[in-house]
């Protein structure tokens, strides 16, 4: 009996000191947590891909059983490749403005600043209340305090294979033929294109084949299946998305003017 005793009192101490010392250690901050989390993904191929300009783009949205949509968006660039605005036959919708350390993006009466480093990628973001930092490994963007529930990572080869973030999770699936339009397809929805430039880092290496989405807020999922179509410069001339949800299948082409 008093075996036992001692042996309790024994893991008792134990449990109890071990629980102690765990208190003792510090929390890991959100930026060293988010360093942390990208030490320890794999490294990156840097892949220097040329992103074509393209002037015009057209969508056509038609949902099973319902009359097509059409929008349209233009785009107009820099002399160094960069994204100057994006305007539809109404009004101009992104305006971005570059100086040597900061990017603002205007968006009707709105602007936003994003503070670069010496590379041009960004470093934080001026917010109405706080600045939010931006981490890349290899120049691809991987997470930010913004959202610290948004995480993207990417493939040895420079391919995004899984973007999370609230409520939105995705995989993805690539083709071999290389990603000269920007195309980056954070949501199933349209527009699919984020519609960004190259401060918040490089461009998946390869177009997309199959994008895999999970709607957590509204329990859907969603199946993307993509194809191209190509002109005589070897460009990409139309995208098309075969998206297949719960309830319908939609078809979306996204022409492309040079």
């Amino acid at each position: 009996m008093k075996n036992k005793s001692l042996l309790f009192l024994f893991l008792s101490v134990t449990i109890f000191s071990c629980k102690k010392d765990e208190d003792n250690v510090p929390a890991l901050s959100t930026e060293d947590q988010i360093l942390l989390e990208i030490s320890e993904l794999p490294e990156i191929e840097d892949v220097d891909i040329e992103q074509i300009p393209f002037s015009k783009m057209e969508v056509l949205l038609t949902v099973e059983d319902k009359e097509p949509s059409t929008f349209e968006l233009f785009f107009d660039y820099y002399t160094d490749g960069k994204l100057k605005t994006i305007f539809d036959t109404e009004d101009t919708l992104y305006q971005f403005n570059y100086a040597t350390d900061r990017l603002t993006i205007e968006t009707g009466d709105n602007s936003t600043f994003f503070y670069l480093e010496e590379n041009g990628l960004a470093d934080s973001l001026q917010g109405l209340t706080n600045e939010f930092k931006y981490y890349f490994k290899n120049d691809y963007f991987l997470r930010t305090t913004e959202n610290t529930s948004l995480k993207k990572d990417y493939s040895s080869e420079g391919n995004l294979i899984n973007y999370r973030n609230d409520q939105l999770t995705a995989e993805y699936f690539y083709m071999d033929s290389l990603n000269t339009i920007r195309q980056e397809v954070l949501s199933p929805l349209t527009f699919h294109w984020s519609f960004r430039d190259k401060y918040l880092g490089n461009f998946s290496t390869n177009l997309l084949k199959t994008a895999i989405f999970h709607d957590a807020s509204i329990g859907y999922d969603y199946t993307l299946l993509f194809s191209y179509e190509f002109d005589e410069e070897n460009r990409v001339s139309k995208v098309i998305i075969n998206r297949q949800d719960n309830d319908m299948s939609s078809l979306i082409e996204y022409v492309l003017t040079y």
